[in-house]
């Protein structure tokens, strides 16, 4: 069963060549300015960019507030579900109970088959390597290569 979108306002480009998926705490919250800038530039060259998070579903509004008033332009906002509900979601049993909550991000990012993902935990850096390759994994120090790769 896909996550359900939890989706802002604005609408997604029809034609995406990027497809940014960024963490919050720790991420954005790094350095707002600089992640503003970079989802800007995704959007200007037609790539859309949305937040996948680990805050509960009842964070969610505030979490757009949040995230809008850094300036960042997004597509949707995706909470996961909760910590009992990632258990029975995630199809793969050899991981801890964390790991398999944490998977939920991996979920997201397939399912909206995003191209780049940036998150300033470890954890999730290793389940995007085992889980989904095909996905650009940046740390938030590392997101310059991502300009630049994209420039």
């Amino acid at each position: 069963m896909p996550l359900p979108l939890m989706t802002n306002v604005l609408s997604q480009p029809a034609s995406l060549q990027v497809r940014l998926g960024l963490d919050i705490d720790g991420t954005i919250t790094s350095d707002p300015p600089r992640f503003a800038a970079l989802a800007q530039r995704v959007v200007n060259s037609g790539g859309a960019v949305h937040i996948v998070t680990s805050r509960t579903q009842l964070a969610h509004q505030k979490s757009i507030e949040e995230i809008r008033g850094y300036g960042l332009p997004f597509v949707s906002l995706h909470c996961l579900p909760s910590f009992d509900v990632m258990q029975g979601r995630c199809p793969h049993g050899e991981l801890d109970e964390f790991m398999r909550y944490l998977w939920g991000k991996v979920e997201v990012a397939l399912e909206l088959q995003l191209t780049h993902f940036s998150d300033d935990d470890p954890r999730v850096e290793w389940l995007f390597e085992a889980y989904a390759a095909s996905i650009r994994f940046r740390t938030p120090a590392q997101i310059e290569d991502l300009i630049k790769w994209e420039g």
